[in-house]
């Protein structure tokens, strides 16, 4: 199975590349800004007959599109599982807020997956699943938190992307759906809400989405699924 994977480099988005790769004969090509978990994640790979292609990349700036087009094109990789995990925080009081702020979270956060679907969809085969990971913080009628303002409207409009793709892209035979975490212990939840413990692991989540991944699209499209076990 080809798959692609955002934000590899560490948290969840490194524990669903680890996930891929245990499987046997997987082909992971992992995204990630900073090239220091690819080696391990290789390794992971080969105990599997799986492997790993990491692409070190900016995902706020499409100058990597040309170079993973001709990763898709040199390994002919036809991806089946798309997840666009990476993302960041801005943690700031609204007063404070500007439109810089905006610019740069909802670059990451939502105008990078909305390039990256673009870039790979001629590529994907009928039944391809596109999972894209908003948040809590995101997801209509949940606890909202100060200073969260610009990381939850982010969030909220890639949960919206999510529903209007999965209609849109009905006729290519491709679906989309979405998981929203809530608390899980990565270093962005340490930085929104400091000394807090979550009772979720970076592993447990990314099994969680893995499975998610390769089985949600045979019994739902569109949907915003909360992975949370309360507030925060």
């Amino acid at each position: 199975m080809d798959i692609i994977i955002t934000g590899v480099g560490r948290g969840i988005g490194n524990a669903i590349a680890v996930e891929a790769l245990k499987q046997t004969s997987n082909r992971v090509v992992g995204i990630s800004k900073s090239s220091n978990s690819f080696e391990e994640l290789s390794k992971v790979g080969a105990q599997t007959n799986s492997t790993f292609h990491g692409l070190e990349a900016d995902l706020m700036l499409d100058a990597y599109l040309p170079t993973l087009a001709r990763m898709i094109t040199t390994l002919n990789f036809r991806p089946q599982i798309l997840i666009n995990n990476a993302g960041m925080l801005v943690k700031k009081d609204f007063l404070d807020t500007n439109e810089g702020d905006y610019e740069r979270c909802f670059r990451l956060n939502f105008w990078s997956p909305f390039r990256l679907i673009q870039a790979i969809l001629p590529h994907m085969p009928k039944g391809a699943h596109i999972v894209n990971i908003s948040s809590m913080g995101g997801f209509q009628g949940s606890q909202k938190f100060p200073g969260l303002t610009v990381y939850s409207a982010s969030k909220a409009a890639i949960a919206n992307l999510t529903e209007s793709l999965a209609e849109e892209l009905k006729p290519n035979g491709v679906f989309v759906n979405a998981i929203a975490p809530g608390s899980v212990q990565t270093d962005m939840l340490e930085e929104a809400f400091p000394g807090f413990k979550a009772s979720v692991l970076p592993e447990e989540a990314g099994q969680f989405i893995w499975q998610f991944a390769t089985t949600a699209h045979r019994f739902m499209n569109g949907k915003i699924i909360p992975l949370s076990l309360g507030n925060p």
